[in-house]
């Protein structure tokens, strides 16, 4: 009311993409705040140290937002006319996500949430990770869609697609754990081995989706010249490899190609991507996308007395055949 602002698409837009903001400050300092508990201080203690510790990541993480979404606040012309209550609602509903984790999270989380530490994790929480318990919510959500599509009643497509957002994180939550596992013994040290394989992946993804601009068929020389250097690369190591004795500097470089797993996985890459890239197509800059508009004038003649029938038919056949166009 203060910004003159109403509830409306743009406002309902800025909404639903700050949510996932709005509660990040909070998990942050809860996550903290259950550290600190975990280590043996009793609630408040745990409360205020794990409030304090992380004081000011999370006021980084809310500015890095700010920053970013208050310069479209000020924007002009018909642009900032759109934007500047989506871009205000976002800045707003940002810097009081940061008050409540501030104030109202660690006060909740000392009186209430970590006040009693569980050593074995709530029976309802185990009593949804059995066959039954999904297949029902699965289910659920097949009606619920079937009832939507037949009676056209989009609130209930909304519940059923609630449904399965349900499902899917109750099976994530149940095998967090394994994927932790999974990822800190395997991905992790696997990514650290091969350092510079990753570096080249993101590399060639971040080029790729360069060439997308105008059209994606840029993608082919690109991807084309990455492959052959790629290939050169290989071929100087293993010359190198074969010399035996080397400069220390060029040692790094001779160890190219030696594992073949990401040897033959740095060359299909390229190809691959520059298939897909093609596919997807080129990207437009207009801001606003161009249109193309004409006016047709045309005068249908009957003789007097047709009936309304017949001229309405020609009428239809006509606009169907301009619509052709």
């Amino acid at each position: 009311k203060a910004f003159g602002f109403h509830i409306d698409s743009m406002s309902m837009m800025g909404l639903a993409l700050i949510i996932g903001i709005l509660v990040d400050d909070s998990i942050v300092v809860l996550e903290n705040i259950t550290r600190h508990r975990a280590m043996g201080k009793d609630s408040h203690a745990a409360a205020i140290d794990g409030r304090t510790e992380i004081g000011g990541a999370a006021i980084a993480i809310t500015m890095v937002d700010v920053v970013v979404f208050l310069p479209i606040a000020f924007l002009p012309g018909i642009v900032g006319a759109y934007l500047k209550e989506y871009a205000a609602v976002v800045v707003i509903a940002t810097l009081f996500s940061l008050l409540v984790s501030f104030t109202l999270t660690p006060m909740l989380a000392a009186f209430w949430s970590v006040k009693k530490v569980e050593k074995e994790p709530p029976r309802w929480l185990a009593a949804l990770d059995t066959r039954r318990a999904h297949l029902s919510v699965f289910v659920a959500a097949v009606v619920l869609f079937a009832a939507g599509a037949i009676l056209r009643a989009t609130i209930l497509n909304v519940f059923g697609v609630f449904a399965l957002a349900l499902l899917l994180l109750n099976l994530f939550v149940h095998r967090y754990n394994t994927v932790l596992d999974l990822y800190r013994t395997r991905l992790l040290p696997a990514a650290l081995r091969h350092g510079r394989f990753v570096a080249f992946v993101c590399a060639v993804l971040l080029i790729n989706a360069l060439a997308l601009v105008g059209s994606g068929a840029n993608a082919i020389p690109i991807d084309g010249v990455i492959l052959v250097g790629t290939l050169s690369a290989y071929g100087f190591a293993a010359f190198l490899r074969r010399r035996g004795h080397l400069h220390p500097w060029l040692r790094g470089f001779s160890t190219l190609g030696s594992h073949r797993a990401t040897a033959v996985a740095t060359l299909i890459i390229p190809p691959v991507l520059a298939l897909a890239m093609t596919a997807l197509g080129g990207i437009n800059f207009d801001f606003v996308p161009a249109e193309q508009t004409g006016h047709i004038r045309m005068t249908l003649a009957y003789t007097p007395g047709t009936p309304i029938a017949v001229t309405a038919k020609g009428v239809d056949a006509i606009e169907r055949a301009i619509m052709k166009l």
